[in-house]
């Protein structure tokens, strides 16, 4: 084999066959990677497994940078499925988490008491999540009880992808 001002210059079967490593390489690559950690913790009925993942997170409001939002899917015999959102800010019962699965959304009221926020997940939302192909969440705090006007509004958005098979792991317990 001979380089020559940058191009390979070798027998045409060797050509076929780096040519057909090199196409195998870019399809194999092609795909996004999946993008949900796997971890498990507990002993005996207290035993869990969770997927997570840190999406793109973004002030609507404002200019200001993005950052990393976590969330993820639990599942334990004691408490069933349960989705935790780590949130920007304290979410109060007046501030609203809204959870974006393709068209359908799920609204949940803030808890108040920390950053990191449990909300049960249904059967039925179970199934939308098997099956999205977007996923987003949504911090909407309000200013006052009206919820009309918002003072701090964030979407955070999720890679779908492997998110069908992370849950059938995290339900295997």
């Amino acid at each position: 084999m001979e380089v020559i001002s940058g191009v390979i210059n070798m027998p045409a079967h060797l050509k076929t066959l780096l040519l057909l490593i090199a196409s195998t390489f870019t399809y194999a690559n092609a795909s996004e990677p999946v993008n949900w950690t796997l971890k498990h913790g507990g002993s005996g009925h207290s035993k869990y497994r969770f997927a997570e993942q840190y999406g793109l997170h973004k002030n609507l409001l404002t200019a200001e940078p993005s950052r990393k939002q976590r969330l993820d899917f639990t599942y334990s015999q004691n408490n069933g499925w349960l989705m935790y959102v780590t949130t920007n800010l304290l979410a109060g019962e007046n501030d609203l988490v809204v959870l974006h699965i393709d068209n359908t959304k799920r609204i949940f009221a803030g808890k108040g008491c920390c950053h990191k926020q449990a909300f049960p997940i249904d059967t039925s939302t179970l199934e939308l999540l098997r099956n999205t192909s977007s996923l987003s969440i949504e911090e909407i705090y309000f200013s006052d009880d009206s919820q009309t006007d918002a003072w701090f509004h964030y979407k955070s958005t999720f890679s779908t992808n492997g998110l069908n098979d992370a849950l059938d792991w995290v339900a295997n317990l």
